[in-house]
């Protein structure tokens, strides 16, 4: 497969027929049997979920509260999960309170997602909710391939438009 800024790839077919299996390769979960994947001429074939992230590779996984998510915590520790290690969220060998929660306000704002306070556990809000800040989060560190696996199962019509919409500008 070779996709290219601006475009969309979809993959269709039955469940269970690979889909889960060629995401979790994507985005370096699962060992490549065969083959090589390369984002922006660097080749991540054998390393791991970390390093596609580093290159800029974003990923809403079919599981949001299993993989995406951790509901048992903040919105302010899922909105930073993938980010706790870079400055300005660390500083040193310690976490950046302040600035985690500066980037969990920015990330709920941007992708509108309801919540009373940012220091509320995810499970706490509506599955919408819970996906628009998994989409959000991953949104913003995808530089250059989101791999998204059914990123609107299970969402309310209007959750379904907004993290459409999401997707769409991000594209763009």
């Amino acid at each position: 497969l070779a996709v290219r800024r601006g475009e969309i790839l979809g993959i269709a077919g039955v469940s269970g027929n690979g889909q889960t299996e060629l995401a979790e390769v994507m985005t370096g979960m699962r060992p490549l049997q065969s083959g090589s994947v390369w984002i922006e001429g660097i080749n991540l074939t054998g390393r791991s979920a970390r390093q596609y992230s580093e290159v800029g590779e974003g990923h809403i996984p079919e599981d949001r509260n299993g993989m995406g998510l951790f509901p048992t915590l903040s919105l302010t520790h899922n909105a930073i999960l993938r980010e706790y290690i870079n400055p300005p969220i660390r500083k040193g060998m310690r976490l950046d309170n302040k600035s985690a929660e500066q980037r969990a306000r920015e990330l709920i704002q941007r992708g509108d997602v309801r919540t009373p306070d940012i220091h509320v556990l995810a499970s706490s809000l509506s599955g919408g909710n819970q996906q628009k800040l998994l989409v959000r989060r991953e949104i913003e560190i995808s530089t250059h391939l989101l791999v998204a696996v059914h990123p609107t199962r299970g969402l309310d019509v209007g959750a379904t438009e907004d993290v459409r919409c999401a997707l769409i500008e991000h594209r763009d």
